[in-house]
């Protein structure tokens, strides 16, 4: 997957599709993170993350700190475990580093993992 500054620009491996390139909104991509086998405090910062995005899904950049206050954790490092599993799994793609000079936070992208049939849980009577 590659993108113009995406994560391919800047040596990142991406596991998603940016829901632009999908045809999805954030509203499309919002149902599938609650049908999806995330744990709930990554569903949770999923949810948290895309209220800071466009429709698109794109310019999400609210910073660990911001993060933290929002789901309610006491200390911003708590977040990137969470982050970092999102990024894995293909849920978001990191569009920009952050960088501390410049007092810029990292950048990200909603997207749709690679595998999304693998983690969709589907009820019974849906299969």
């Amino acid at each position: 997957m590659v993108f113009a500054g995406g994560p391919a620009a800047q040596g990142m491996v991406s596991a998603g599709k940016p829901i632009a390139d999908a045809g999805l909104t954030q509203f499309d991509w919002l149902r599938l993170v609650s049908r999806s086998s995330l744990s709930i405090p990554e569903r949770h910062l999923a949810r948290v993350l895309a209220g800071y995005g466009t429709a698109s899904g794109t310019d999400i950049w609210p910073g660990n700190v911001r993060l933290a206050r929002a789901i309610g954790y006491s200390k911003p490092d708590l977040v990137g475990p969470h982050l970092k599993a999102l990024r894995d799994k293909g849920w978001i793609v990191q569009a920009a580093a952050a960088n501390a000079r410049r007092d810029r936070n990292a950048r990200y992208v909603l997207a749709i993992p690679l595998d999304i049939d693998e983690q969709l849980v589907y009820e019974p009577d849906e299969l």
